[in-house]
């Protein structure tokens, strides 16, 4: 009788110390493993040229950069690794290198890349606050879609070019409420646009009258953008 009695205190212990376990377990898996499947994001931030022409461009009309508004898709494919898709818009009037003839700029852009989170929860020991917090790291490629508008007929009204480059990322996620976040982005893009080699792309053509754009000649598209976002989890 005794050892049955020992028998089931003992099997009632494993019990007890089995839930316990399984108890302290699920919250430290849940740090590690992302709780959505689904994320969008708006985000709006400040694109900084890293070619001296856009920048000497834009800065005739004030301000050697302008705003970035992007939206963003991603999905949880492991743990805290995402995929996103993203789309973002930029233009700035400015005026060409000769001073006078007005200029605008757009770069509408297509992204795809990976973004891994680190939540800092996971790095602590049960601290609410640091839960709500992520970094995270990213890279992908981006297409341009570079528009250039001249308002002047002694210059090639209008230059398009459509090119892949690459994309590297970082920044900070903040949950707020429910499946509400907000984070603080730091993307870099980079593409070197190669000028044209045609006869009609060259500084001056006698044959047409016409000069070339300020941005026949090399042309970087990338640079830093940085600001904020908003999203939402599901």
């Amino acid at each position: 009788m005794k050892k049955r009695l020992s028998y089931i205190t003992l099997l009632a212990i494993f019990i007890h110390v089995s839930v316990f376990c399984k108890n302290v377990k699920e919250p430290e898996k849940e740090k590690n493993e992302a709780n959505y499947n689904w994320a969008v994001t708006i985000k709006n931030g400040y694109f900084y040229p890293q070619d001296e022409v856009l920048r000497n461009i834009f800065c005739r009309c004030g301000g050697k950069g302008g705003y970035w508004i992007e939206g963003a898709v991603r999905y949880n494919l492991w743990k805290r690794l995402d995929i996103e898709a993203s789309g973002s818009y930029f233009s700035k009037e400015g005026k060409a290198l000769d001073g006078t003839t007005s200029t605008k700029v757009k770069i509408p852009t297509l992204g795809l890349g990976l973004k891994y989170f680190i939540n800092f929860g996971s790095l602590s020991n049960n601290s609410e606050i640091l839960d709500k917090i992520s970094f995270f790291v990213g890279a992908g490629i981006r297409i341009f879609f570079y528009r250039e508008e001249n308002g002047s007929d002694a210059i090639k009204r209008c230059y398009k070019k459509t090119t892949a480059g690459g994309m590297v990322n970082f920044g900070f996620e903040f949950d707020v409420y429910k499946g509400l976040f907000a984070d603080l982005f730091f993307d870099y893009n980079f593409k070197e646009l190669k000028p044209c080699n045609c006869d009609n792309c060259r500084s001056y053509n006698e044959n047409t009258g016409t000069c070339c754009p300020s941005s026949f000649a090399d042309l970087h598209l990338g640079g830093l953008v940085a600001g904020i976002g908003l999203g939402y989890k599901f």
